[in-house]
């Protein structure tokens, strides 16, 4: 009997501990991190947590999404904003867009789309603190339009698909993909979802006033974007390491074409005017767990582009990667020419690079 108990207590602790090795090996605690960027980069002040950018057509102006997000966790939230930033002006600095909307707003995933006409429509999501008011739902899509440089605010979606949503991609003025991060809204089985690496996140489609799933059983669904042409949708799953390649169809659905292994936690993904994607991602991820609740605790950054082959596959340059110093957890990297801009989740800079 005691022979038993101490091999099913060697058992368990050896599966314990095999299971924390693999969790660092996998969210890239092992990986080494040499620093090296080619260009030159300005650290610009003025937004705390510019966790998305989207460059307007013309490479004149940028927008950036913005929010405190430590003061969130704090019990503090402070409203979060939308902001331009002049890439036509030599040292510009950010300046906050009159967004029409109340105290509460909380900014995150951003989306611009243009239409035939010229028309530009900016998708924004938020997080509402009080939820989207006499719905009953925690988080909402903005719609803007986005004329001479200003925003207008045409309307408000919601629906109970919207778990946990963190990144869009429009397809129309009033049509979208997004991501739920999550399967699960707040609560114990959200922080199973987490640190059980449970693949219960999905992308949702909405269109014609209704939501439905379009991709599903994903490791923490997180940016999101079209491809130049608008035939393929590309995923990002940042427990997964991965970037998810669909097919769209007909009806807006999206049918898994592959899977690209990017080496490291991917956040947003945004594609340039020569269809090459731009992948900002988190090569230790529990790094950055540490960094969203320690400013002082750096959380490496990564850039990545990836090129299409002559096979379809994607080729891989590593163009940026810091330990934190420069620039810590960045989550978005958006390029117009051999300018390229780098947000993160939580600092209170992002950065204004040129390429090589």
């Amino acid at each position: 009997m005691i022979r038993s108990l101490f091999v099913i207590c060697v058992t368990l602790i050896a599966l314990a501990v095999g299971f924390v090795i693999y969790t660092f090996w996998s969210a890239g605690q092992f990986r080494t991190i040499e620093p090296h960027f080619a260009g030159v980069c300005r650290a610009v002040q003025g937004i705390t947590g510019a966790e998305d950018i989207v460059i307007a057509p013309g490479g004149e102006v940028a927008i950036i999404s913005g929010d405190d997000r430590r003061a969130q966790m704090r019990g503090e939230a402070i409203k979060g904003g939308l902001y331009l930033y002049a890439l036509d002006q030599p040292n510009a600095e950010p300046i906050r867009l009159d967004d029409g909307l109340g105290d509460d707003f909380h900014p995150h995933g951003i989306d611009l789309w243009v239409g035939p006409d010229g028309k530009a429509r900016l998708f924004v999501v938020n997080h509402p603190e009080a939820g989207a008011e006499g719905t009953g739902y925690r988080h909402t899509v903005e719609l803007f339009a986005f004329e001479d440089r200003k925003l207008r605010h045409l309307k408000t979606i919601t629906g109970p698909s919207l778990i946990s949503p963190n990144d869009i991609a429009a397809t129309g003025p009033e049509s979208f993909y997004a991501t739920n991060d999550h399967g699960n809204p707040m609560g114990l089985l959200r922080l199973a979802e987490e640190y059980l690496q449970l693949p219960l996140s999905n992308v949702v489609r909405y269109d014609h006033g209704t939501f439905r799933i379009v991709a599903d059983d994903l490791a923490y669904a997180n940016g999101i974007a079209l491809s130049k042409d608008g035939a393929e949708v590309y995923v990002a799953a940042t427990v997964g390491r991965k970037i998810n390649v669909y097919r769209r169809l007909a009806d807006g659905g999206l049918r898994p074409a592959r899977e690209y292994d990017a080496g490291t936690g991917v956040d947003n993904i945004s594609v340039d005017s020569d269809g090459a994607l731009w992948v900002a991602g988190h090569p230790q991820l529990l790094s950055f767990v540490g960094h969203s609740f320690n400013g002082n605790k750096l959380s490496p950054s990564e850039i990545l582009e990836l090129k299409k082959g002559a096979s379809g596959a994607f080729v891989r340059d590593q163009v940026f990667l810091d330990a934190g110093d420069r620039l810590s957890g960045a989550s978005v990297a958006v390029r117009d020419g051999t300018r390229l801009l780098v947000g993160a989740v939580f600092e209170t800079r992002f950065l204004d690079c040129r390429l090589p």
